[in-house]
């Protein structure tokens, strides 16, 4: 994965694209070398990419003009390599994207004001983490992951009552 000195990805070319053998994934060989097998699942369930849910549709899946992206349908819809490395570090648990913050936000039902309380953050700094402006840090992303736990067993974690 090709990253920027301040750790957001820079487009990369895609070789070629192969069509995982279950559910909605994706096998990218990238042209500098390297593969990365991605579950484009999340991103269609989230609503704007619900045509690749028909099966015979997501496997026309090729690399779009040029060879930046993945497309189906003549580039109907596309998903950029920038894109595809976010969810490949994300899925790997290497980053936590800012999709993932704003699920994570809108999961436990927070606003901006409560998900920078929640973490210690200004709201600035959350709003920058979810637009993609800032990478997320490693601590941050195990904080979110460990707000459910401390929200659903407050105890177990030495919180409240412990």
């Amino acid at each position: 994965m090709k990253r920027t000195r301040k750790g957001i990805f820079e487009p990369r070319r895609i070789a070629a694209v192969a069509i995982g053998h279950q559910g909605r994934a994706v096998t990218v060989t990238w042209a500098d070398s390297g593969t990365s097998t991605i579950d484009l699942m999340p991103w269609i369930m989230g609503g704007k990419l619900a045509r690749l849910l028909d099966q015979a549709y997501f496997a026309k899946a090729a690399v779009g003009e040029y060879g930046w992206s993945i497309a189906w349908g003549g580039e109907e819809i596309e998903i950029d390599s920038v894109h595809l490395q976010m969810l490949a570090a994300e899925q790997r648990g290497l980053v936590y994207s800012p999709d993932g913050m704003k699920r994570w936000r809108g999961r436990f039902g927070l606003t901006l004001d409560a998900a920078a309380a929640a973490l210690g953050l200004s709201r600035r700094t959350v709003a920058y983490y979810e637009a993609g402006e800032k990478p997320i840090p490693k601590a941050v992303a195990l904080a979110c992951k460990g707000y459910g736990d401390l929200v659903n067993d407050p105890v177990a974690l030495g919180g409240v009552g412990s």
